[in-house]
């Protein structure tokens, strides 16, 4: 399985062995062919993380639906209960199934329920918006459908208040929708960030410069272009650029380049000679190349909301990006673990106690219920996301 991190190796490594023979055309063209396949892994993974953050967004919508349905369900059971401790009926069937209700809708929200002493609940979300009291309070949320690279996405307002956007003063963290939130604006756009700034690192390690003295043009994308040519990126996160990254076709024969251009200089502008480092085409000139290959491990900034440590070498910082994620998704296994055992013994210890309040020992319950839900999806997207980025860089 290849990540960007080996990609980004192999060229390299291709490069070394034209360095050693730079009049061999075969092998600049072998170089060439590792910059595709490099260029073709950034597209993949670029599109990933975008089916990623359109899956999550359309799972949260599928989310607020159930919990809406579920909002009205409780609706409907809650006065069945009221009314049966009105008429001194037993309700303990219908306890039992806003139990089973509560139990499904702490899986897509964190709640909170209080027992009134009529026999009445209040329903709110963990961080204090009110779900349900008296009568459902609805849930809203509009999917984007497809997402812009970097951009949030839309918040889930409960009863008119955002409680999923960074800013809210009454953010949810926990259920399914919490979870789905963090992937879709956390955890996706900042590896989108990371393999953009790897996008960036790679037209700025291979650009051109005017080889005068003194210099006047600026410095120019060579080997790898992108659609803002022939000026350079800026150090900040430009989204997308992972996708829209390619190989010039001025060193492409196949789209009427010259390979030899990647050992000479001049693929900025082949007829700009100030460019060029071989003026005379030497076969055995090699300096460039080796110049090339010293820039990838040479350090130099990247953008910090990329979550990355930052001034690193590209080489340093592709590595880095495939252990940022490997980390995050261990870390989440490591926490539902945990949360899972607290959960399954306290559930034992319910079943089996007496004398106690089953109303408090619920509640208790569902604390831990929706914590151990949130980390448990988190778990599942976060795995989803990682598989799904490596299958895509795979050879």
């Amino acid at each position: 399985m290849q990540s960007l991190a080996a990609g980004l190796g192999d060229l390299t490594a291709t490069l070394q062995t034209y360095a050693a023979s730079p009049g061999n055309d075969a092998l600049g063209l072998a170089a060439l062919g590792k910059a595709k396949q490099l260029v073709g892994r950034l597209h993949d993974a670029s599109a990933s993380v975008q089916t990623v953050r359109d899956q999550a967004d359309a799972d949260i919508a599928a989310s607020v639906e159930r919990v809406n349905g579920l909002l009205a369900d409780f609706d409907a059971v809650e006065t069945t209960i009221l009314k049966d401790i009105k008429s001194g009926a037993d309700v303990t069937e219908s306890l039992d199934r806003r139990d089973a209700i509560l139990s499904s809708l702490s899986e897509e929200i964190g709640i909170r329920a209080l027992a009134r002493a009529d026999g009445s609940t209040l329903l709110t979300t963990e961080s204090g918006a009110v779900l349900f009291d008296r009568e459902p309070r609805p849930v809203a949320f509009k999917s984007a459908g497809t997402l812009a690279a970097g951009a949030p996405g839309a918040s889930v307002f409960v009863d008119g208040i955002d409680v999923t956007s960074s800013a809210s003063p009454m953010r949810i963290t926990s259920g399914k929708i919490a979870g789905a939130v963090e992937v879709r604006d956390g955890t996706a756009v900042a590896y989108q960030a990371q393999i953009d700034e790897i996008a960036r690192g790679l037209i700025v390690v291979f650009r051109e410069s005017d080889m005068r003295s003194p210099a006047s043009l600026p410095d120019a994308p060579g080997l790898f272009t992108y659609p803002g040519a022939p000026a350079m990126p800026g150090v900040a996160v430009q989204p997308g650029l992972a996708g829209l990254v390619a190989v010039s076709a001025t060193v492409d024969p196949e789209q009427g380049g010259d390979t030899a251009l990647l050992r000479d200089g001049g693929i900025a502008d082949p007829s700009e000679p100030a460019y060029r480092s071989n003026p005379s085409a030497a076969a055995g000139f090699s300096d460039r190349i080796r110049d090339l290959i010293a820039k990838v491990s040479d350090a130099q900034a990247f953008a910090p909301e990329a979550e990355l440590g930052t001034p690193a070498s590209l080489s340093g910082y592709a590595e880095a990006s495939v252990a940022w994620i490997s980390a995050g998704r261990q870390s989440a296994s490591e926490a539902a673990e945990q949360q899972g055992v607290v959960r399954d013994r306290t559930s034992a210890a319910l079943s089996n106690a007496t004398g106690v309040n089953l109303d408090d020992e619920m509640s208790r319950l569902l604390d831990l219920e929706h914590a151990y839900q949130a980390s448990a999806k988190l778990i599942a997207t976060i795995d989803n996301l990682y598989q799904m980025l490596f299958q895509a860089v795979s050879a």
